[in-house]
């Protein structure tokens, strides 16, 4: 998958010779690494998934490859880090360190770690990583130490990539169709920092904090960064990301029959052709669910009540439903977009209304604040028919849920492809 996510970013065969050794050298880095990764679990360690903003600090993370932009260049010479970090050092001398008698053991160990802490190291294991993670920290396949300033930078690496991509991508006498595997890795290429980002929005900064330690107690991500993370995951639905160049839409035939198709593909909708609108509905889900997840609309109720400088859940739908159902774009293809992710969005505030799990707080408001967007959308003039539609649609869908919730069934947003490097 590695190779496939490099080659899809700079790949490039040409009738002279393949000039792929970048993209070869960066593999060999990542299994240098995996095989390090390896062997600390064999001496006991476990995962760490906060090692990001330490400069990779502990090989036990799972690190996406750091892929270096300069000047419209994509570099992979730093792809993954060599050796162990500066974490791994700490767990291997806390559980191996042979002490002299008369030492106290217990004291020395509790100087280590608060030595560990104080240098800005932390800890933290699978379980806070996810996608109702509430840790800024903590989340699989990323880097960085901001959570926003990294998805923006994957962001602009993807725009690099995607608009130098071209049929070098793949072999001489490969069909053109099998473009659509390196396309997939590179147009969903910031997928997982999504995640990162998302847990800013109702998220704490916390450490597995003891009574007389050096770390911080608990703290809710201040407003202003719940916002930036909020604003950078809604520009990663805009249609101006999510489309594809018209060049690329373009150049993939269907596939030939002897091409199998597979999981490594986006799940299109138009029959035998590639459907360019299936890879825009894959990247915009991945974001509209994270933003939409019960646990962190529960968080943004609470912490709201705690502190109305806070956003609060109400807040988000306000600010999802502008830079969606309520903005227009002249570009009918934008448009068309943007009614792709309209549809999204009402999906997944539709199953928050219905999950019982969620909190009753949390469905009502959404309810509420659809019943507001739908006020709003029948004050717009519009002689759009697909847009009459779509706000048609959803004055019926109202109906359905104020008569009976568990009657709405609406089609679910197509399923990305399987990307985890491993």
């Amino acid at each position: 998958q590695d190779v496939m996510v490099a080659m899809g970013l700079m790949g490039d065969y040409n009738p002279d010779g393949d000039n792929t050794d970048e993209a070869l050298e960066m593999a060999l880095a990542r299994l240098r690494q995996l095989s390090v990764h390896e062997v600390g679990h064999t001496l006991g360690l476990g995962h760490n998934y906060a090692s990001n903003i330490n400069n990779r600090s502990s090989v036990m993370d799972y690190p996406a490859m750091w892929v270096k932009e300069k000047d419209g260049e994509l570099d992979l010479s730093e792809a993954y880090e060599t050796g162990v970090g500066e974490w791994d050092l700490v767990s291997i001398e806390y559980g191996y360190q042979d002490y002299p008698d008369g030492t106290d053991e217990e004291a020395e160990l509790d100087k280590l770690l608060n030595d560990a802490f104080s240098r800005g190291l932390l800890f933290q294991p699978s379980r806070d990583a996810g996608p109702g993670s509430p840790s800024p920290y903590a989340a699989y396949w990323i880097n960085g130490v901001d959570p926003v300033d990294e998805l923006y930078r994957m962001l602009r690496v993807r725009k690099i990539a995607l608009d130098s991509f071209g049929e070098h991508r793949i072999r001489y006498g490969n069909p053109m169709a099998s473009l659509e595997e390196p396309l997939v890795t590179t147009y969903l290429f910031h997928r997982f920092q999504l995640e990162s980002t998302a847990s800013l929005l109702g998220g704490l900064y916390y450490h597995y904090k003891v009574r007389g330690d050096v770390q911080a107690y608990p703290k809710i991500v201040p407003a202003d960064k719940q916002v930036e993370g909020l604003d950078a995951l809604l520009q990663s639905i805009s249609p101006q990301e999510l489309v594809l160049p018209d060049s690329l839409r373009e150049l993939m035939p269907p596939r030939p029959q002897h091409l199998a198709e597979t999981k490594d593909l986006f799940p299109g909708r138009t029959g035998l052709t590639f459907d360019p609108m299936a890879a825009a509905e894959t990247a915009a889900g991945l974001a509209v669910k994270l933003i939409l997840h019960p646990e962190r609309a529960a968080r943004l109720v609470e912490y709201h009540a705690r502190d109305p400088g806070l956003p609060g859940f109400g807040d988000v739908l306000d600010r999802l439903f502008e830079a969606t159902w309520l903005t227009i774009h002249e570009d009918s293809y934008h448009q068309e977009l943007q009614r792709l992710v309209n549809y999204i969005v009402l999906y997944y505030v539709v199953e928050l209304i219905k999950n019982k799990e969620a909190p009753q707080t949390v469905r009502t408001l959404a309810q509420f604040k659809l019943l507001q967007l739908n006020e709003k959308v029948c004050e717009v003039e519009t002689s759009d028919e697909a847009q009459l539609a779509q706000y048609l649609f959803l004055g019926t869908i109202l109906d359905q849920l104020d008569e009976d919730p568990e009657s709405v069934k609406l089609t679910p947003p197509a399923e990305p492809p399987m990307g985890a490097p491993i």
